[in-house]
């Protein structure tokens, strides 16, 4: 096993390499866009309202910045309580489960102490959880087998078909369909459901695509 350290960190550091090099060539081009259309449309925004210096709108946009990072709405008049009782409830999900989107974080000292503590208990309280439901599902894997087995099917059929069985209904049902209900709540493209939410199940959670935050939506009371 120390034998294969050196080779398997060669390949980590090649493959974050190589990865590295094709993300930036995929999206790099589209962040100098951005900050390019953000530029021009301050400079817009300065030859439209001349009574409006540059200084004035830096002002204006840090306080939107700092307004964002506390996790509030700067645009339209509609503000959801990302505190509320089932919002941090989510967020606590977040936490046990290492997801951790980002769009909302605890800001206050206490708040930030809680978190570290609430962790530390939580995430292996939900891994000794994922791993009691994995013995779960493995013993009635087992079963289903043994039924197979007693029919006269052969074990590589039996194999094949189990495993057959849990990858369909892991796609189904949570990459396949999910995307289907975000489209149709969160009005996001098929890609963009989906992407979402491979992020979450591999526990990546960006947070540049969260659900239920958007302030334009009125959402179902337990789609969250």
């Amino acid at each position: 096993m120390a034998d294969k350290g050196p080779f398997l960190t060669s390949c980590i550091i090649f493959y974050l390499f190589i990865g590295g090099a094709i993300f930036q060539i995929l999206e790099e081009r589209n962040w100098i866009s951005a900050r390019d259309t953000y530029i021009q449309k301050k400079e817009d925004l300065l030859r439209k309202y001349t009574c409006l210096t540059k200084e004035n709108l830096n002002e204006i946009l840090e306080v939107a910045s700092q307004a964002a990072g506390q996790g509030v709405a700067i645009t339209g008049e509609k503000h959801r309580n990302s505190w509320d009782w089932s919002n941090s409830v989510i967020f606590a999900a977040t936490i046990v489960t290492t997801i951790g989107y980002g769009n909302v974080a605890p800001k206050t000292e206490s708040g930030k102490v809680f978190c570290i503590l609430y962790g530390l208990c939580g995430i292996p309280l939900c891994l000794v959880w994922l791993s009691t439901l994995g013995s779960f599902f493995g013993d009635r894997a087992k079963r289903l087998s043994q039924v197979l087995l007693r029919k006269g099917v052969t074990v590589k059929k039996v194999q094949f078909t189990l495993t057959a069985l849990f990858l369909l209904w892991g796609l189904l049902v949570h990459l396949v369909i999910p995307p289907f209900v975000f489209m149709a709540v969160e009005e996001w493209s098929y890609l963009e459901g989906m992407y979402f939410s491979f992020i979450t199940l591999t526990t990546v959670g960006f947070g540049d695509y969260v659900t239920g935050v958007n302030p334009n939506i009125d959402y179902p009371k337990l789609y969250r």
